[in-house]
């Protein structure tokens, strides 16, 4: 199995395993910087924009702008005020029936509003047409239902039908006022995009991906206008002189189609007007009064028919914002490095807006270094007035000097306590040059993180070089570990002899060891005072991506685990915690439990005296604080003769109710079952899950069953496989000798159950032809391959052994395994154990090739037992 898929797979399961810890806070998460959205209430000529993809103007002057990239539908409104009309600032589905200032949108692009001023969105993300009355209020109005594959522009006739560019399925849809949907055009299209409709009922097309523009008579009959150099058409508007103009978004310029079928470039490229370009206009639309606005990048122009030109919404900048105000209310740009000062204050790598900015201890916010332009270094001392291109990892020195590895620059710059900047090391163009050069003659490729040892040696993750190396006391450049060619190799040896893999973090222990987050090898790998080098974390508890690292005062390691979008905990005696996030990338969380938080790329960690971890959550554009909180009192159980009463077993996948099956991964809830702190297990040298975890033990008929995860309220086991047999199992649960909880559950020969998106979900996880996680907004296409997960399918051929990691050669299931996806038999290509995991069963398939777009069924069958009902898999 692939390691993308391993990893993701190794997320959902960590998910499972802390489904049952809401009661167990042990860290909350909050917001400290960040998050701020392009703000309202200002003149819309000097608001922000993420990303406009659509624009429409009603009777009474407003204009609606659809801000994709912030999933959000502005309005400017008749006094020239910026306000949102739609959309949280999050992507997700939520909120019909309700204001749509409270719903999420995913994606926002087309928009139309009609004569009563009711706004028609066509919902990108979320595959669906919304409807916004002039109350206010929200409703899906088409779509959701798997008839819209991704609906993009929208366009009414004179009835009130409502067409529809569903862009990805090639073909137009018409809804009539009364809901009814019929397919209006399709044949020839490629990507059809920009719609409008004339008074006689002729239907526009910007067929975009055929790069011209289609009318569609009422009977059908369809002619190209005017073929002529259009590239990639994406907008349409009628012009009260009765031509079609044209957002030509690859073109650069809107070109006006006449009746007679002449183009005329307008604006933009190739015009003869003091707008000589556009930055790839998207749409175009009239108001009553006969004015053409343009979607223009991050702007909205006003172009009258003379000639006259105004921006009206935007000020073409986005994602800085904020500086000498609260940091909350702030906007960061990728944030990808931390460094915390002893008085408290934060020092925050903006990586994409080009700056280091600086969060004071009473939470405001301000730009230490950088301009905001990723230039070359000009020699400028101070921080504030020298360009800083893509700063990635930061760190902080005893004597209050500041490292900055420029990543984009290809530099490390420092900013001494007196306030004055540097070049610490490298050229700033990218390259490698052997060692034994000046820091300041060196090239570096990429540098990601910098920090000083004990000694005042300068350490560099030269990660374009797929190195570490250390600027000495003399100033010279020497390679501590890689040896330049990216891949994984060496440990038990010298660093400097070993490879690595585009290494971007570093930390050192009180002891001296160097860690080294491996990021392309998904280890952390330690190279000890003597210069050897070992893989740390990652090679039996897997990691993607791992980017961030710090180190307490006791030696545990904390790993920004990006590509699991979580924050773990590695201990000195190497026990692994998850302590935020859910393994899924999103945003949600603040002010509650960090492990039932979304992160999306963590991807650096600073570390306070409090035990505080700050974390650059880079995809949410935010830093976010998680702090530690005391456990809530443990009250021993009272003695008794017979142990506690409570305990129940499920299968661990999907956590329904039912019976288990040999070898089958299960959960096991009650209380005061474990410690209270959750402990996640981990494959030792030999590739084998431990019997014992946290001082608890599972018995299955008195037989010792691998551990997977333990807590007070759940433990994740595997069932032995010698369980087969009997129609019950005896099940204890002990911890630190004593007896905690039992039961007896049922067993059967197989149970297959497939593991799903999270535990309120009937969508399972699967995996599409391309590796990416299948959701409701990403289906696999009919024909495709898909690979699902399941645990349950008994015993297998050859025997496996329940704890140890499946290797080849891999095992098979002894009965018959069947799959149906909506309702029909899927091809399976393979079906056996998961490599380097246990207990789970793989399965890849091809998706029957007449299925229709939306959630289709899903049922697999392992002999006569089948999952259960209500397994969806999404299809495109």
């Amino acid at each position: 199995m692939p390691g993308f898929r391993q990893r993701v797979l190794h997320a959902v399961l960590a998910t499972v395993s802390l489904a049952a810890a809401s009661g167990e806070v042990r860290y909350t998460i909050a917001t400290v910087a960040g998050g701020g959205l392009p703000g309202d209430g200002v003149p819309a000529a000097s608001a922000q924009f993420g990303s406009i993809q659509g624009i429409a103007a009603d009777r009474a002057g407003n204009l609606y702008i659809a801000d994709t990239l912030t999933h959000r539908v502005r309005r400017v409104n008749r006094d020239g005020l910026i306000e949102t009309v739609a959309g949280t600032g999050f992507p997700g589905f939520s909120g019909d029936g309700g204001p749509a200032r409270q719903a999420r949108l995913h994606a926002p692009y087309g928009l139309v509003v009609d004569g009563a001023g009711t706004l028609y969105i066509a919902d990108l993300g979320n595959r669906r047409v919304r409807r916004i009355t002039p109350d206010g209020t929200i409703q899906t109005f088409a779509g959701g239902d798997g008839s819209l594959a991704a609906p993009r522009n929208l366009a009414l006739d004179w009835s009130g039908a409502l067409y529809i560019a569903d862009f990805e399925a090639h073909a137009i849809r018409k809804v009539t006022p009364a809901g009814v949907m019929t397919t209006a055009a399709s044949s020839g299209l490629s990507f059809p995009a920009g719609l409008a409709v004339d008074g006689s009922g002729a239907l526009y097309v910007a067929d975009s991906g055929n790069h011209r523009v289609l009318r569609i008579a009422p009977g059908g009959a369809a002619s190209d206008l005017g073929p002529g150099a259009l590239n990639t058409p994406t907008g349409l508007a009628l012009g009260p002189d009765g031509a079609v103009y044209v957002a030509d978004s690859l073109g650069n310029r809107v070109v006006r189609i006449g009746p007679d079928g002449q183009q005329t470039v307008v604006v933009g490229a190739g015009s003869q007007t003091s707008v000589g370009w556009l930055d790839a206009p998207r749409d175009v639309a009239f108001d009553r009064q006969g004015t053409l606005y343009i979607a223009d990048g991050r702007r909205v122009r006003r172009w009258s028919g003379e000639g006259t030109h105004a921006v009206v919404a935007g000020d073409g900048t986005f994602g800085f914002s904020g500086d000498g105000g609260p940091a909350v209310e702030a906007q960061l740009n990728t944030p990808s490095g931390l460094a915390l000062a002893p008085d408290g204050s934060l020092y925050i790598a903006d990586r994409a807006n080009h700056r280091v900015r600086r969060l004071s201890a009473t939470g405001t916010l301000a730009t230490f270094a950088g301009t905001g332009a990723a230039g070359p270094a000009t020699g400028a001392t101070v921080p504030t007035e020298a360009a800083v291109a893509g700063p990635a990892g930061l760190s902080l020195d005893s004597s209050g000097t500041l490292w900055i590895a420029e990543s984009a620059g290809h530099r490390i710059r420092k900013v001494t306590s007196a306030g004055l900047l540097a070049t610490a090391a490298g050229t700033g163009t990218a390259g490698f040059d052997a060692d034994g050069r000046p820091a300041g003659a060196t090239a570096l490729s990429a540098p990601s993180h910098a920090i000083l040892d004990g000694a005042g040696n300068l350490y560099i993750a030269d990660s374009g070089n797929h190195r570490v190396r250390r600027v000495g006391l003399d100033g010279t450049v020497r390679t501590i570990a890689g040896t330049g060619a990216a891949g994984f190799s060496g440990d038990g040896g010298p660093a400097a002899a070993a490879q690595l893999r585009s290494p971007s973090a570093l930390a050192f222990d009180s002891s001296g060891n160097l860690y080294i987050a491996d990021t392309g090898n998904n280890r952390i790998r330690r190279v000890a005072a003597d210069g050897t080098i070992r893989t740390y974390t990652g090679h039996t508890a897997p990691l993607s991506a791992p980017r961030g690292l710090a180190v307490s005062p006791d030696g545990t390691l904390f790993i920004a685990d990006s590509g699991h979008h979580r924050v773990l905990r590695h201990t000195p005696a190497g026990e692994i915690t998850e302590i935020a996030g859910r393994g899924v990338p999103g945003f949600s969380g603040d002010g509650g439990d960090a492990l039932s938080a979304h992160l999306d790329t963590p991807a650096a960690l600073a570390l306070d005296s409090a035990g505080a971890l700050y974390v650059a959550d880079s995809g949410n554009n935010r830093v976010r604080r998680i702090a530690p909180r005391a456990a809530d009192p443990i009250v021993p159980p009272p003695p008794v003769e017979e142990p506690p009463p409570g305990l129940r077993i499920v299968p661990a996948a999907g956590l329904h109710p039912g019976p288990i099956a040999p070898g089958q991964l299960v959960s096991l809830f009650g209380e005061s079952l474990g410690p209270e702190t959750p402990v996640t297990a981990v494959f030792d040298a030999n590739g084998i899950l431990p019997a014992r975890l946290g001082g608890v033990e599972v018995r299955f008929n008195g037989r010792p069953a691998p551990l997977l995860h333990a807590q007070s309220g759940q433990i994740n086991a595997q069932a032995p496989y010698t369980i087969d047999g009997a129609p019950r199992a005896t099940v204890e649960v002990w911890r630190d000798g004593r007896l905690r909880a039992s039961a007896e559950v049922e067993v059967q020969r197989a149970n297959p159950a497939l593991f799903t998106l999270d535990d309120s979900s009937g969508a399972i996880l699967a995996l599409n032809g391309d590796n990416s996680l299948n959701f409701s907004w990403n289906g696999a296409a009919p024909g495709s391959i898909v690979t699902m997960f399941a645990t349950g399918e008994g015993q297998t051929d050859p025997p496996s052994i329940e704890g140890r990691m499946a290797a080849i050669p891999l095992a098979r299931p002894v009965l018959p395994v069947s799959l149906l996806v909506g309702g029909q038999p899927a091809e399976i290509l393979y079906a056996g154990a998961a490599p380097g995991l246990a207990g789970i069963l793989q399965v890849n398939a091809r998706v029957p090739r007449s299925l229709a777009p939306g959630p289709a069924p899903v049922s697999l069958s392992v002999g006569s037992a089948a999952s259960r009902p209500g397994l969806t898999i999404q299809i495109r």
